[in-house]
């Protein structure tokens, strides 16, 4: 048994990281995700362990154990689903390299050294080592290819390099123009995770500048056409032309709400006499519509255009950019890039023949002096590495590259097969995220208060660690704090379009096109106070802001939308703040943060579970007129949204090429959403916390048209009291 159980081990835990290859990035159970991280940092392990035992059993030959040594080899070479757990993987695949050639020599060592009375098998297992050589190659050169020095250096850019046919736009779009769409801007989606960034830009060669200028081309297009295709839906529910021009960006996004510019503002007769005339025409003059049947009739139409902005811009924007995820992801943590150059699909073709051609050679082969359980598992690692293969070529056919690649070459049934493998629900069907579609979520509140979140194990096992965290002082930020007390949750579709339409309103601040910035009513005597907080130390402000925020909401019902929005983007952030801190802008340690904040949310009271103790905080903190409906929950939704966007602007391109090997986070999501808007740090519009940020210089020497907005635009209250009087 004892050579046995490592052999099979080795080949089980390949059949667990096939599969969970393609779906680990989806899963949020911390047991699971602790499983399959094991599992790959295990594999390794296992096969090396296997080849020193197959090492001691020389001499026996009635054993064919010496056999099975290139499939140990086959198993060290990986998985086409999953090449690496993480970057450092990819980034040292020099050194993995290195191992991966001192392992083949021992098992060419192990098999060589006892093939001489065992002449019959020497065929067969040149070809399943050529299988496992392979393999070998395949690994090293995925882990090349997929580190970021190379995505950097731009070794791999040539590969995205391809005309495909455009796909249409607008409301029109089906599930075949986004696959088709994401595809065609992968070339740009490559250049922001390869940090090409304003100043790279402005000192590349005339070649790159023609690049950058064909792709602003082909936006500029895109943009007119989606201009066309809402103009057309506009019309469609009797919306005069007047109040929407697309092509000079006339919807300003408020609050999460889209609103008329001041000189798009009509007067109407009421909805009646404009149904049975048939005409949309607006009265002549300014005058503001009184009735209540006419601004009943403008709100309706409000809400009927933002509903086509929905539907024709914001849908769009979130589908393809989980789809562009998605591919990235696959491009740099499996073997996708690979099969997408002829010499990767030929050694594809050779590995499976030569794996073939070996079992059809061991078949034939006089096996009588051999044991039945050798036999037995031998014939099972055959036809597992066989079954393996097979389910590597449906993954190669469901992949959209490949779809893509047959469609242009004119293979039309099999096009139609790959697109029906990946459209389907074996494959990835439009309503299947491609991206984590998770958010992590710490509440520091109710960490002081003892609470765990419901995401986390049992009850039981919470309070059992609590317990041993406080006996042995672990009451800081620490990796058992952290187990005990984050969670996730789906990013539901709600909380996606507040963020894309947050983008767009912030980008129409930045671009003047919106010339009155955000009021905030409620909260803006808490930001007002906390302005230099916000600059000066934003890892505090961001717990001042969540604790605030924790406190207010609990006034609310736990099925409110917006509170449930408002509550994960909160915890959301707070989250990054104790397990991602280098995602964040801050100016001090996340732990020196948290511990300033916990001591002035503890100094009112020894009873951090008093229920007047909240009351205390949000008196004290939030100042300013009380609501009525849900306003201020708007507020503090934009709020947080403004936070993220702001974060996600400064977070840099390499840290997000690290959280795709998990799927990627929500800020990962609103950084490419803005680089593709050409929002952020390393592009041409810049966002500051607030209107008092010191301005980065650091830019003034390139001759470049910059653009600086604010997350918030903070007027001091006496400022507000003059401007009213």
């Amino acid at each position: 048994m004892e050579k046995y159980v490592p052999v099979l081990l080795s080949f089980a835990m390949q059949v667990v990281l096939f599969f969970a290859g393609r779906f680990h990035v989806h899963i949020t159970d911390k047991f699971t995700r602790v499983l399959i991280s094991s599992t790959y940092l295990g594999a390794d392990i296992i096969a090396i362990y296997a080849l020193g035992g197959l090492s001691r059993q020389e001499g026996n030959p009635q054993s064919i154990a010496f056999f099975w040594a290139p499939f140990l080899l086959i198993h060290l070479g990986g998985q086409d689903t999953i090449t690496a757990f993480k970057m450092e993987d990819k980034n040292a695949w020099l050194t993995r390299s290195g191992k991966l050639l001192f392992y083949a020599v021992l098992a060419v060592f192990v098999f060589f050294n006892s093939i001489g009375r065992h002449k019959e098998l020497l065929l067969a297992g040149i070809f399943m080592f050529a299988t496992g050589f392979i393999k070998y190659f395949t690994r090293s050169w995925s882990l090349k290819w997929g580190s970021f020095e190379s995505i950097e250096n731009s070794t791999i850019r040539h590969m995205y390099e391809i005309q495909l046919p455009e796909a249409s736009n607008g409301s029109n779009m089906t599930y075949y123009d986004y696959v088709l769409t994401a595809l065609n801007s992968m070339l740009q989606i490559h250049d922001i995770f390869a940090a090409r960034s304003l100043r790279s830009t402005a000192n590349s060669e005339s070649e790159d500048e023609e690049i950058v200028e064909s792709e602003e081309a082909a936006r500029s297009v895109r943009e007119d056409e989606e201009a066309v295709e809402l103009e057309k839906a506009t019309r469609s529910v009797d919306i005069d032309q007047e109040i929407v021009e697309q092509k000079e960006y006339k919807i300003l996004i408020k609050d999460d709400e889209v609103v008329e510019p001041k000189e798009n503002k009509i007067s109407t007769e009421n909805d009646e006499a404009i149904q049975s005339t048939g005409n949309n025409t607006p009265i002549e003059g300014d005058e503001e519509v009184q009735l209540e049947g006419d601004e009943i009739s403008i709100e309706n139409r409000k809400a009927e255009l933002e509903k086509i902005i929905i539907e024709t811009i914001i849908k769009p924007e979130l589908s393809l950019v989980q789809l562009q995820l998605g591919m990235m992801y696959d491009d740099l943590y499996t073997k996708a890039l690979l099969l997408r150059k002829k010499g990767g699909i030929a050694l594809r073709f050779i590995a499976i023949s030569t794996s073939i051609v070996a079992f059809a050679l061991f078949l034939s082969t006089e096996k009588r002096r051999y044991s039945k359980v050798d036999i037995a598992v031998t014939m099972s690692l055959f036809i597992g590495e066989l079954l393996l293969e097979v389910c590597a070529v449906l993954i190669f056919m469901m992949s959209p590259w490949t779809w893509a690649w047959l469609k242009v070459r004119k293979y039309n049934w099999l096009a139609c097969f790959s697109w029906y493998l990946f459209s389907s629900r074996i494959g990835w069907p439009e309503n299947r995220p491609r991206w984590s579609n998770s958010m992590g979520q710490y509440n520091c509140v109710n960490r002081l208060v003892g609470i765990s979140p419901p995401t986390s194990c049992t009850p039981k096992i919470m309070t059992y660690l609590r317990n041993i965290a406080n006996k042995v002082g672990a009451k800081e930020i620490s990796w058992i704090n952290k187990l005990i007390h984050t969670g996730y949750v789906k990013t539901d579709r709600d909380t996606m379009e507040r963020v894309v339409f947050g983008l767009y309103g912030l980008m129409n601040e930045v671009d003047g096109q919106d010339t009155e910035y955000l009021e905030w009513r409620y909260v803006g005597s808490f930001l007002e106070q906390i302005q230099d907080v916000l600059t000066a130390d934003f890892g505090t402000a961001l717990l001042m802001m969540h604790m605030v925020t924790e406190v207010f909401l609990r006034q609310y019902p736990g099925n409110h939308s917006l509170v449930d929005v408002c509550r994960k983007l909160s915890n959301y952030m707070i989250y990054l703040l104790v397990n991602h801190p280098s995602m964040l802008p801050l100016n001090t340690s996340a732990i020196s943060s948290i511990k300033t904040a916990e001591r002035m949310f503890q100094r009112r009271t020894n009873d951090i579970s008093d229920v007047e103790h909240y009351k205390n905080i949000h008196d004290s903190l939030l100042v300013g007129d009380q609501p009525e409906g849900d306003g201020v929950l708007d507020e503090l939704v934009e709020m947080w949204v403004r936070v993220l966007l702001y974060s996600a602007g400064k977070s840099r391109a390499e840290l997000h090429v690290e959280q795709l090997a998990s799927g990627g986070e929500l800020i990962t999501f609103a950084w490419l959403l803005m680089a593709k808007n050409d929002c952020g740090d390393s592009r041409m519009k810049r966002i500051q916390i607030t209107n008092f940020s010191p301005r980065d210089e650091s830019d003034d020497c390139y001759d470049l048209p910059m653009k600086e907005g604010h997350a918030f635009h903070i007027v001091h209250r006496s400022e507000v009291d003059i401007q009213r009087d």
